[in-house]
């Protein structure tokens, strides 16, 4: 009885640790996704980083300006943050000119 209640515990708990590996694996996938959209910061090498820009974005910057703010500033937060907040006619006219170029 023990052996085998044991031995069907242990199935569950391998089943519930894949299924969260497995999950752990859809939720990088998901971001690195997200920061192929988001472009590639300045200096050509990274992309956006997803966590970053939600952050910013959660803070109520409109969402064009976080995506440019951590492109210029290489995905750094504190910089893209400082750059809302005390440069953000450069990054408006940044996102018009981005904008113009696409279209």
């Amino acid at each position: 009885g023990h052996d085998l209640q044991r031995a069907a515990l242990d199935l569950m708990e391998k089943a519930e640790e894949r299924q969260q590996s497995d999950e752990r694996i859809r939720e990088r996938r998901s971001r690195r996704r997200r920061s192929r959209k988001l472009g590639r910061v300045a200096d050509g090498g990274a992309y956006v980083d997803a966590d970053k820009y939600d952050s910013l974005c959660a803070m109520g910057y409109p969402r064009v300006l976080c995506r440019l703010a951590l492109k210029q500033c290489s995905n750094n937060l504190s910089a893209a943050l400082a750059a809302l907040q005390d440069s953000r006619e450069v990054l408006e006219a940044a996102a018009i000119a981005e904008h113009a170029a696409s279209s």
